[in-house]
Order: structure tokens, then sequence, then C-alpha cells
């Protein structure tokens, strides 16, 4: 997929995916040496859906970087579930 079909699949901006790949978040399969078009494969349309939850749920670009690093998917959602009791608890207490 080029940076323009998996922007609009991911609900992304390419401005996004540049800079996710500027800090190691996410890097694409391919760039073209000719013209330096990136392309992604469809795997890494999963890991933009993580991505897109986890700064849904207020986690910093660091922490998502950790867990996308990890390659463990116990714990993606051990710390997703840590996350939103967080999460949970802060609505308690504004309540």
């Amino acid at each position: 997929m080029s940076i323009g079909e998996i922007a609009r699949a991911s609900q992304m901006t390419r401005k996004t995916l540049k800079h996710y790949e500027k800090i190691g978040l996410i890097t694409p399969k391919f760039i073209d040496p000719m013209n330096g078009y990136r392309y992604y494969s469809p795997d890494q349309m999963m890991i933009l859906v993580i991505i897109r939850k986890l700064v849904f749920f207020q986690f910093s670009l660091k922490e998502i970087k950790e867990i996308i690093q990890s390659g463990n998917m116990q714990t993606v959602i051990e710390t997703y579930e840590d996350k939103r009791k967080n999460l949970d608890r802060q609505i308690m207490r504004l309540q």
C-alpha cells in the first residue's frame, strides 16, 4: 500500500505517518530509491490500528513505541487494560 492508501485506510495523515517513521514507531516496508515513495504491507495496517487506539487512550508515543517494540500481544493487552483502569479512576474522581 502506498502512503496515501494506508493513510486513508488508517484514518491518519501522511504527515503523521512520516512523523511516526521519524521517531521509529513504524517504518515503511519499502521505500522506492528512485522516487522516495513509501510503501506499507497489509500487516502494518494492524500496527496502525493499535497505535490509533493507544493514542485515543492517551498513551504517549514513547509508551506506544515500547509496546509495539515488545512484540508481545499480551503486553499490549495488559498495558491497555491498565491505562483504561487509570482513565476510569480519573473519570470517577472528576465526577
